[in-house]
């Protein structure tokens, strides 16, 4: 416990935020989203400005949120003072004996009973996603390969600025969702093991986020909770929500973002203008910040909010706005673009990156373009029943036949994104059919709902008018962002920023239908069931990601796929070498052979030459000890900064022949490991004692 002391700051913090929020709004939702852009933001802005110095250690990093800290204490301690008192007497009024008693069984009272029903199974999917969390190690080739590795060298580094790499994503790819790792595994003095926590915070946050789009649509409690519900039970979301990947994450920004957006078009007054444009600045650029690909889901939400907002002919607060947004955005994700725009000759997107690049293909026409959208659209209909996949696969046929292109052109498909039998239960191609068909069905009642009061010539509500603009909204957003691929992907989590805004627009839909207790409850009992065995599945499988798993990974021992094997050795021993090793009953003999070789000989300086092999973080996790200090060989990016390290031992994992190692005039011959492993250690012979 002494180990995670540290990270009691960023509670303390986030706690202050919270409560001068609180102080603001008396609504506790909307607090907790507020304190979270806040708490982000600068989490992104610490990260930027220590590494200016080199200066991500512990001490700084905690002194860092002190100050802030202190600061927020200092000038808002009125703020935190009345929210505090506040919190309490609520909390007071709740306990038992407090207050008046309840009229039992009356329809209020079963209305209330039914909403903490449903409250009551979102927190089962809270609690079951918590324990996925800590059940299920981080099994996924994304977080293996590129997510946790740069981790691993900022920690090393001190830095978030760029380090010699093999792979490109390690430096170019959207880094929020690793600054929040780093500062976790930061403060936790080197230890792993709540990594997962950021995903799944925004998996809560998601939830409740979508509760509030609810209720800037004008929907009333009963249907935010529903809206909440809807949100929670995305298998997709559930099934990331305990991983270390970055898409849930970049769907809970997206759709924080567009909460904003909803307040400012609601603010008919511009009363909030100023205080809502920060936070639309600062969670957009989060969400930029976490993934590029955000850009696509909220464009259509930014043109909606201008349309709605220039009709009132405020165009210098728009403009003040505008610039308060872009500001923001900028403030926060100017560091990273900076960063790749001087690496890659202006290249601030690193579209021209070798690997980015190469996801480059020939677009031959329009109908290719519309073809390979819907390919990626349908991969959300599909089951892990073939059955139930083929009707859809079938539809999917029959539009490109109409478009004149080729299903089966190889133009589709790039590489490993492979079209897929059907969608299995990994957080990489869970499909969402219930979720998507929802959608659908919303789509289509609220058109003919439209269409509806246009014949009869009767007046729209503005209510209305703002769910038929986000609906618009939402289907753009669903388009822009499988029109951006230029290949099928193969994978269902790309859409799901647009499928959890699309949540409060179901909810919407089914509050105005006619029978809607029937419909509701139908809803909440579908979606409790079928996303009932994401949980289970999560907390009992590891993800297969046996695809991914070649020739470099380590081979099959004991009856267990590769790379279960080794995620269940590391996860049972301590994180540091040689502990590693008297830590464990059964320690893995490639892990015992390095401790050897560490220990015995002094070894402080390890270099390593993996390239995109699956076992990059779990050698990498070994040497978070600050005693080692590692870089990463024959790099393809910064590799000038080598010339000042000097390794003693090599990790390597050849695709190939093991051949000598030549660096820096020092030959470094393969040792025969006691694994049989592809997995080679190279060692300088000066340094190797018998």
């Amino acid at each position: 416990m002494e180990a995670f002391a540290m990270l009691l700051i960023l509670i303390f913090a986030y706690s202050l935020f919270f409560l001068v929020r609180y102080d603001y709004h008396k609504n506790i939702l909307r607090a907790i989203i507020d304190s979270s852009v806040i708490f982000c933001a600068l989490t992104a802005v610490i990260a930027e400005f220590l590494s200016l110095f080199s200066a991500y250690r512990v001490l700084y990093l905690f002194f860092a949120w002190l100050v802030v800290s202190t600061v927020c204490v200092w000038v808002f301690r009125g703020s935190v003072i009345r929210s505090a008192s506040c919190l309490y007497a609520a909390c007071g009024r709740i306990l038992p004996g407090k207050g008046a008693d309840k009229i039992v069984g009356t329809k209020t009272d079963l209305s209330r009973r039914l909403e903490y029903t449903v409250l009551a199974a979102i927190a089962v999917f809270f609690l079951g996603t918590l324990a996925t969390t800590f059940l299920n190690p981080y099994a996924n080739y994304d977080s293996l390969v590129y997510h946790l590795p740069r981790v691993f060298y900022w920690f090393k580094n001190g830095s978030v600025h760029n380090f010699p790499a093999s792979m490109g994503r390690q430096l170019y790819t959207g880094p929020f969702n690793a600054f929040i790792m780093l500062q976790t595994i930061t403060l936790s003095h080197g230890n792993d093991w709540l990594i997962h926590l950021p995903q799944w915070f925004s998996y809560v946050g998601s939830v409740i986020a979508s509760s509030l789009l609810a209720a800037e649509l004008g929907l009333s409690r009963r249907w935010q909770i529903l809206s909440a519900l809807l949100a929670a039970t995305i298998p997709l979301s559930i099934l990331q929500a305990g991983t270390t990947q970055n898409d849930l994450m970049a769907a809970f920004w997206c759709a924080v973002s567009v909460y904003y957006v909803l307040r400012l078009i609601n603010d008919r007054e511009w009363e909030q203008w100023l205080d809502t444009g920060l936070f639309i600045g600062l969670s957009v650029g989060i969400a930029v910040l976490t993934k590029t690909s955000a850009v696509a889901a909220l464009v259509s939400f930014a043109i909606l909010a201008a349309c709605l907002k220039l009709r009132k002919k405020h165009f210098i607060k728009f403009v003040y706005i505008t610039g308060i947004i872009l500001c923001c955005v900028m403030l926060i994700s100017a560091g990273f673009y900076i960063r790749n725009a001087i690496d890659l000759n202006g290249d601030f997107l690193a579209v021209s990156a070798p690997e980015i690049a190469g996801l480059r293909v020939e677009v031959p026409s329009f109908n290719y373009r519309v073809a390979v959208m819907t390919q990626n659209l349908m991969y959300n209909f599909h089951s892990s029943s073939p059955a139930l996949t083929a009707p859809v696969k079938q539809i999917t046929n029959a539009i490109c036949s109409l478009l004149g292109v080729d299903i089966y052109d190889e133009r589709f498909y790039y590489h490993s994104y492979m079209e897929s039998p059907s969608s299995s239960f990994s957080h990489d191609e869970a499909a969402n059919p219930f979720h998507s068909l929802l959608v659908l069905f919303s789509i289509a009642i609220f058109t003919l709902f439209t269409l509806y009061y246009v014949k009869s010539k009767k007046r729209k509500d503005k209510t209305v008018s703002l769910q038929l603009a986000y609906m618009v909204a939402c289907i753009a957003s669903f388009c822009t962002v499988a029109a951006s691929f230029l290949f099928v992907t193969g994978a269902s989590r790309y859409l799901l920023a647009p499928l959890l805004l699309s949540m409060p627009f179901c909810a919407a839909v089914i509050s105005s239908a006619r029978l809607t207790r029937r419909i509701a409850g139908f809803t909440l009992t579908s979606a409790i069931f079928l996303s009932t065995g994401a949980i289970i599945l999560g907390a009992s499988v590891i993800m297969p990601f046996y695809a991914y798993v070649s020739d470099n990974a380590i081979p099959d021992r004991e009856g267990l796929p590769p790379i279960v094997r080794i995620q269940k050795t590391l996860a049972a021993m301590p994180r540091l070498l040689p502990e590693a090793v008297s830590g464990s009953k059964n320690p893995d003999p490639f892990v015992v052979d390095i401790a050897k070789l560490t220990t015995k000989n002094n070894v402080t300086q390890i270099g390593v030459e993996i390239q995109r092999s699956i076992a990059t973080y779990q050698i990498l996790n070994l040497f978070w000890d600050k005693s080692f200090e590692v870089a990463q060989i024959n790099a393809l990016y910064h590799s000038s900064e080598e010339d000042s390290f000097v390794p003693q031992i090599i990790l390597a994992a050849p695709r190939g022949n093991v051949s000598p190692v030549e660096l820096n005039g020092i030959t470094y011959v393969p040792v025969l490991s006691a694994t049989d492993s592809p997995l080679v250690i190279l060692i300088d012979e000066a340094f190797l004692v018998d």
